[in-house]
């Protein structure tokens, strides 16, 4: 079975993992797990990124370096300064 899975998506890598099950005539569940655990192979959907200009760059980069250093040193409730009533 896996040797059949595994010849089906060589033939055509675009083929759409709900349209193998019909042509095996096995369940989608089958399927799915001869694909991931068998051939081992991941499913993902391309998605496009975004460009980063050099300014988005920059200000990424000081608001990491902002919450690192806020999340290495929390503040200490206890030893707030206590205003004098």
């Amino acid at each position: 079975m896996v040797n059949q899975v595994q010849e089906v998506i060589d033939e055509d890598p675009s083929r759409s993992m709900r349209k193998i099950p019909g042509d095996l005539e096995v369940s989608k569940h089958l399927i799915r797990i001869i694909v991931k655990q068998d051939i081992r192979f991941k499913s993902y959907s391309l998605r496009r990124g975004q460009m980063l200009m050099e300014e988005t760059k920059q200000r990424r980069s000081e608001r990491v370096k902002l919450l690192l250093f806020k999340l290495k040193k929390p503040p200490v409730p206890w030893l707030k300064e206590v205003s004098a009533s």
